[in-house]
């Protein structure tokens, strides 16, 4: 317990020990609130001068409605959809899941029986008396065929035929008069003709079997291999077509808790929660600025009718916007983003999970017959790295570029301002004032790149903050 104590101090974002933290109540009650989020949305992702240049997660999605509502009726429906489909499918890859496993069993059922034949040209006699046995039983009918090898044996002058069956092993049929010679010598038997004869047409028939049920387990197995990645092929479509449907049937579930004093079933109410997270990494330091913005809306959902088109939900009410900075590492952000993650992927993971089960033995035969993305293709992780190298370059800049960037930060911070310096003179004071404390603190310098993170993430939330309220008239 003390060691999960350690671990969530350390973390800020768990904890929300922001940097700096803002926060704005917006009251909308004849117009729509989802254009706050969009316009934040939009100020975070456009290049600057014109916005922060941040990459952005979305890290929360929730909602909530009442019972009562007219929306919740519509959505109810349309959820309905969604979970029917999914049930659809679920019941497809119900059955194809139990052929999978027989197909894996007839494989590895396969591979038994090869192992004895490809040890037999070995000349393993371990191996070949395995496959007279399977060939007396199984072939012949055992003792119960009067001309099997062992009902022969009952006759007077062939008891002695199931030991000399199991100790001569030619290689071929052409070589089987030479080793029944050359038994008969070595050990000194004393074979007369008919048991000659019969000992020959017994190790022909069994050699001819050998020969054509070889070659046959051969093919069987070559069309089972390419009949199990058609399978595997058909199943992995499947489960990528389930996915929206069950994706959609989740998110369009309520979330939040129907005991939220917001929520009134009398009334026509929907609570919504929106997270967003921008930050921009540098590779070349452990600490990044990050910004979260996180929305709450109280809302009173009118229902619009379209003409040629179905209806839609109008929200209109009271909307909370917090502004919080952070300095953070990889190693935070990901493990905030895991704590946060409000998705059931388990139910989606399962459907992939009976392939995962069967473990290194499908990947085996998948292999075998050809399917090179069962994991992750070395090609194509090649390509993504590639891509993931270029986005960053467009994204990040160049690292041997960065002191160049830097010297032109200042004229940057003043380009910002181009935009909106028609705004009004008061908007250019409070931006003067951001100016000259970011020239102080500048000239003495971070005590670490933690806090060097934190105060580029507060400088971008005092834009953002300042221009959202600028430009939608809530400054004078």
């Amino acid at each position: 317990m003390e060691e999960k104590k350690e671990e969530k101090i350390t973390n800020p974002l768990v904890n929300g020990e922001a940097a700096v933290k803002y926060k704005l109540n917006i009251e909308a009650p004849q117009s729509g609130v989802e254009r706050f989020y969009f316009w934040v949305l939009n100020f975070m992702k456009t290049q600057k001068p014109y916005g922060l240049s941040l990459k952005v997660d979305k890290i929360k999605d929730l909602f909530s409605m009442t019972e009562t509502s007219a929306y919740f009726g519509a959505t109810e429906q349309k959820k309905a959809i969604q979970q029917d489909r999914a049930f659809q499918f679920l019941r497809v890859l119900g059955e194809m899941n139990k052929n999978l496993f027989q197909l894996v069993r007839e494989l590895r059922i396969i591979d038994e029986r090869l192992d004895y034949y490809t040890r037999s040209d070995e000349d393993d006699e371990a191996a070949e008396i395995a496959l007279k046995g399977l060939w007396t039983s199984v072939v012949e009918g055992g003792g119960r065929n009067p001309d099997s090898v062992y009902g022969l044996q009952t006759q007077l002058g062939f008891a002695i035929l199931p030991d000399l069956f199991f100790a001569i092993n030619p290689r071929n049929t052409k070589e089987i008069e030479k080793h029944i010679e050359g038994y008969d010598k070595g050990k000194g038997v004393g074979l007369n003709r008919k048991q000659k004869e019969l000992l020959k047409r017994k190790l022909f028939q069994f050699l001819s079997w050998k020969e054509h049920t070889h070659k046959e387990l051969k093919q069987r197995k070559t069309f089972t291999l390419k009949y199990l990645r058609q399978f595997y092929l058909s199943m992995r479509t499947y489960i990528n077509w389930i996915r929206p449907y069950l994706k959609s049937a989740k998110r369009l579930q309520m979330q939040l808790q129907a005991d939220s004093p917001e929520l009134v079933a009398a009334f026509d109410t929907t609570l919504v929660d929106l997270e967003l997270m921008g930050y921009k990494e540098d590779k070349e330091k452990k600490y990044f600025p990050l910004i979260l913005i996180k929305f709450r809306y109280v809302t009173m959902p009118q229902m619009a009718y379209q003409e040629e088109y179905q209806r839609g939900a109008i929200h209109t009410g009271r909307t909370e916007i917090t502004f919080e900075g952070y300095g953070a590492t990889k190693e935070e952000v990901e493990e905030y983003k895991k704590k946060q993650e409000e998705e059931d992927v388990e139910l989606i993971n399962s459907l992939s999970g009976s392939l995962e089960a069967l473990g290194e033995e499908l990947k085996k035969y998948l292999e075998e017959a050809g399917e090179e993305k069962f994991g992750v293709d070395k090609k194509e992780k090649d390509k993504e790295g590639k891509e993931r190298n270029v986005v960053m370059r467009i994204l990040f800049g160049n690292p041997k570029k960065k002191k160049e960037e830097e010297k032109k930060e200042e004229q940057e911070f003043e380009g910002a301002l181009e935009p909106i310096k028609a705004l009004g003179g008061a908007f250019k004071e409070l931006f003067s004032f951001a100016k000259i404390k970011k020239k102080k603190e500048k000239s003495a310098g971070p005590t670490s790149q933690k806090e060097e993170a934190e105060e580029s993430a507060k400088k971008s939330l005092d834009v953002m903050y300042l221009v959202l309220k600028k430009s939608h008239g809530m400054l004078g």
